[in-house]
C-alpha cells in the first residue's frame, strides 16, 4: 500500500513495511534506518506497532534502492527493495523528462546508454532529452 501526500511541488511518497523487524532483525533495521537518513528518507516504525514505513521523494527513494543493491543489502532483504521499486512504477514515466535533465545537467558528457541504464528510458527518449539540453 502506498499513501501519496502533496508536499510543496512533489509527492511524497510512503511505503509500508508489515512487521519488518520480524522478518529481518532489529540490527539489519537500525542499518536500513541509517542508510535512508543517509539518502533524507525517513525509516521509522509507525505508532507502537511492529509495522514500519520509508517516507521520502522519488529521487530520494530511487537513490536508497540503488545503494541498498550497491551494499549488497538486497540479498538480505529483498521484499524491500522490491516494494520500494513496486511504490515508485507510477512516479518513473512522469518524472522522467525531468530525471533525463538533471543527469545531463550534472554531467554533460554522460553517455546515452548511461542515461538509459539509470532510468530506464528509450534510446530515443534519452537523444531528446541530450538535444534539448543541447538547446
Amino acid at each position: 500500500m502506498v499513501l501519496k501526500t502533496l508536499s510543496a511541488e512533489r509527492e511524497k511518497i510512503t511505503v509500508f513495511f508489515p512487521s519488518l523487524v520480524r522478518r529481518i532483525g532489529g540490527e539489519k533495521a537500525k542499518e536500513l534506518k541509517a542508510i535512508a537518513s543517509e539518502h533524507k528518507c525517513e525509516l521509522k516504525r509507525i505508532r507502537r506497532s511492529r509495522n514500519w514505513q520509508i517516507s521520502g521523494f522519488f529521487e530520494q527513494l530511487s537513490e536508497y534502492t540503488q545503494q541498498l543493491k550497491v551494499a549488497g543489502i538486497v540479498t538480505d532483504t529483498p521484499f524491500i527493495v522490491e516494494k520500494i521499486s513496486e511504490a515508485l512504477k507510477p512516479y518513473e514515466k512522469a518524472f522522467l523528462p525531468e530525471r533525463l535533465a538533471a543527469l545531463i545537467s550534472k554531467n554533460e558528457n554522460i553517455t546515452l546508454a548511461e542515461l538509459m541504464d539509470k532510468t530506464g528510458c528509450t534510446i530515443a527518449q534519452a537523444r531528446l532529452a541530450r538535444d534539448e539540453n543541447e538547446l
